[in-house]
């Protein structure tokens, strides 16, 4: 056993912690050095419920890591002279603009055009795979990928396999654990970005990326001067970001970093905030509530509100709660997804959801306050028209 590979299995009482810190309910990883494979292990669990070990071969849904095979696949697609670059989209796609463009024309524009990086919006358009190579986007992946490289075990088809596959589970603050089973993902549901850190010690370059979704999260490292990738796949949306501590644990041994950061303190930290976060919720709904009364009967508010492209509706409804009758948001038409409202101001209601409740729902924990809060809008007949 070389050293590099001692350093890393020395750290499984360390990953052991983060995982107890976080709620983290199972981990893969692994690490290759020049191309070798010199460390993978498991942790916890990938079926809580059976308490099956999770191992190399375990299945998870990967989220935004997505992006570097689509990166790859248009690397692939230049490198055979099949696609320019700099081509302008509308050569490739003739028909994007009149699919596209009504759907982002409504939509305030955030920064000038072609002047920032937008993180999930680089590789929407993977029709471009698809339109070049003829084949759909999992089929590109599949041929062009993931057979060269002998990765048997990596999909973006639907049908994932049966065994060894890691059930998705969201943890909750007070130790509860939620398992939410697979996320809906098909062929060509990808959308983009990469992003880099800089670490400890000597200066090295790093690249670096992770992906989430509720249930899973991941993270990979690439040390592209000594040849290095640390891989790290979990089926839980924990109480931190416990792929990226585990993920820089593993790092600063396989650089033999000499000035070692104190991850567990560091988890301890970060799911403390996000506690807090979920603590001042109330408080912070309260700086802007005027009212404990509706300005108006309840049934002027009852109705479906869609967005401007009918994508998205928002029903509200009215129902009876402990002999009172009050309103009611229901996103989408989900069960789990009603949520009783309250007056807030003149026509502006608020729903509140505690950190228990968003856990048992398994509901990606958006905690900017305005979300809790829905505006109506007033027609020129006096009459509720629009939500906001």
């Amino acid at each position: 056993m070389n050293s590099l590979t001692a350093r890393l299995q020395a750290l499984g009482p360390v990953i052991n912690e983060l995982m107890s810190i976080s709620g983290c309910t199972g981990v893969s990883i692994g690490v290759s050095h020049h191309n070798e494979t010199i460390y993978n292990a498991g942790f916890g669990y990938r079926h809580r419920e059976k308490k099956l070990v999770p191992d190399a071969d375990t299945i998870y849904h990967v989220a935004s890591l997505s992006k570097s095979f689509t990166a790859a696949a248009l690397g692939i697609l230049a490198h055979d002279k099949k696609l320019n670059l700099n081509q302008p989209l509308r050569e490739i796609l003739p028909t994007f603009s009149q699919h596209v463009l009504p759907l982002v024309s409504y939509l305030e524009p955030i920064h000038p055009f072609r002047s920032a990086f937008l993180y999930n919006y680089g590789y929407d358009v993977i029709a471009v795979i698809e339109e070049i190579s003829g084949m759909s986007y999992g089929s590109f992946l599949q041929e062009g990928i993931l057979k060269p490289l002998q990765m048997h075990r990596t999909t973006a088809a639907m049908d994932i396999p049966a065994e060894n596959y890691a059930e998705g589970c969201f943890a909750g603050l007070a130790g509860e654990v939620t398992a939410i089973g697979r996320p809906h993902i098909a062929s060509g549901t990808v959308m983009a970005g990469a992003n880099a850190v800089k670490t400890c010690g000597p200066k090295k370059k790093v690249w670096y990326n992770n992906g989430s979704l509720v249930g899973f999260f991941s993270s990979v490292y690439i040390v592209p001067d000594s040849e290095i990738v640390i891989v790290v796949l979990t089926n839980s949306f924990a109480t931190n970001d416990c792929a990226d501590w585990i993920g820089q644990l593993l790092l600063e041994a396989a650089i033999d970093c000499p000035e070692k950061n104190d991850y567990i303190s560091l988890a301890k930290e970060s799911s403390a905030k996000y506690a807090e976060m979920w603590a001042v919720m109330p408080s912070e709904l309260a700086k802007t509530k005027t009212s404990n009364e509706s300005s108006r009967p309840l049934t002027d508010y009852v109705g479906k509100y869609y967005n401007v492209i009918h994508n998205f509706f928002i029903q509200i409804g009215v129902a009876d709660r402990n002999g009172t009758e009050q309103l009611f948001l229901n996103f989408q038409g989900f069960p789990t997804q009603t949520h009783f409202l309250i007056p807030h101001a003149a026509d502006e209601f608020s729903w509140q959801l505690s950190e228990e409740e968003n856990s048992i729902i398994s509901r990606w924990p958006d905690l900017d306050v305005s979300i809790f809060v829905l505006h109506f809008v007033e027609s020129e007949k006096g009459q509720i028209g629009k939500l906001r």
